[in-house]
C-alpha cells in the first residue's frame, strides 16, 4: 500500500479510470456483437440502420485512448466488410427456376 498522499490518489484516479475504460469497451464490444447478430441474421435493413451507432462507440473509444486510431479504423472496415458481403449474398441469390 502507498504511503504518500499523491500516490494515494494515483492508485484512486487508475482504478476510476480503469473502470472507465471497461465500461467503454463493453459499450462498444456489444454493440459490434449486436450488429454482427443483424447481419448473421440477414437483417439488411436494420444492420445498415445501426452501423452509424457502433461507427460512433468505436470512434470515441478512438477518442478516449481505449483503442488505438489504427485499431478503430481496422474494425469499422470490417464491419463495412460484413455489411458488403451481406449486400452481395442477397443480390446473388438464385432465382427458382423450374428444370
Amino acid at each position: 500500500m502507498a504511503n504518500l498522499q499523491a500516490s494515494i490518489k494515483d492508485i484512486r484516479k487508475t482504478q476510476k479510470r480503469t473502470q472507465q475504460n471497461l465500461k467503454m469497451k463493453k459499450r462498444f464490444r456489444g454493440a459490434i456483437k449486436k450488429f454482427n447478430s443483424l447481419v448473421t441474421e440477414g437483417n439488411k435493413k436494420a444492420a445498415e440502420s445501426y452501423l452509424p451507432r457502433v461507427y460512433k462507440l468505436v470512434d470515441k473509444a478512438a477518442k478516449n485512448g481505449v483503442l488505438k486510431k489504427n485499431n478503430a479504423s481496422n474494425q469499422k472496415s470490417k464491419l463495412a466488410r460484413t455489411l458488403n458481403n451481406l449486400s452481395a449474398q442477397t443480390n446473388d441469390k438464385p432465382t427458382a427456376k423450374s428444370a
